[in-house]
């Protein structure tokens, strides 16, 4: 009988190590190799192996090749799966392409090519970064840089809408007013 300490420092190694180092799919696959050379090593000494004769060889042939076979059909892990994690499922169809996906020891990330064009970086299943944050399509049109201009004339960046001087009608005042609304953050600052 194998000793039962063992099991737990395989299974930190494995996750904690060869994770890292190899990557997901990599790891898999040697640890089918490893489990099959473990249940050949449960089989007993080399005299035993004697003792099955011709088709017990043959049969243990069978089960290394099937074990390479099942080994060679382990995939890597979905660059979409990398980039959205548990939301994967929700941008199917419309999440752009995966143009890098990685595995490390805390967590894996991608770059993607958003369908606007600009590129994300993900990390834990989310979009972390942008190589242009949203505010700036919010500050895009010269209405709402205007809002902001006058916001920051005033010291306590106080004013009611409908004392800005704007060159548009109160209906698309009310869109701008929107649009900034929505880019802000509970301490009232603007924010991506």
């Amino acid at each position: 009988m194998l000793p039962q300490r063992p099991c737990p420092a395989g299974a930190l190694c494995a996750s904690l190590l060869l994770v890292a180092w190899m990557g997901s799919q990599h790891t898999q696959q040697l640890m089918m190799l490893v489990s099959m050379l473990a249940a050949v090593a449960a089989l007993g000494s080399a005299s035993s192996v004697r003792r099955i004769g011709l088709a017990g060889v043959l049969a243990l042939i069978f089960m290394f090749a099937l074990d390479g076979w099942f080994a060679a059909g382990v995939r890597p892990v979905p660059g979409l799966l990398i980039a959205y994690g548990r939301f994967t499922a929700t941008v199917l169809g419309q999440a752009g392409d995966i143009l890098y996906a990685g595995e490390g020891l805390h967590s894996s990330i991608a770059v993607s090519r958003l369908p606007n064009g600009r590129l994300g970086y993900h990390n834990a299943g989310k979009i972390q970064a942008s190589s242009q944050p949203l505010i700036l399509d919010a500050l895009a049109d010269p209405v709402r840089r205007s809002i902001i201009r006058q916001l920051a004339a005033r010291p306590e960046w106080s004013i009611s809408c409908g004392s800005f001087d704007l060159p548009v009608s109160k209906a698309t005042s009310s869109h701008h007013f929107a649009v900034l609304r929505d880019h802000h953050d509970r301490r009232g600052k603007v924010m991506d």
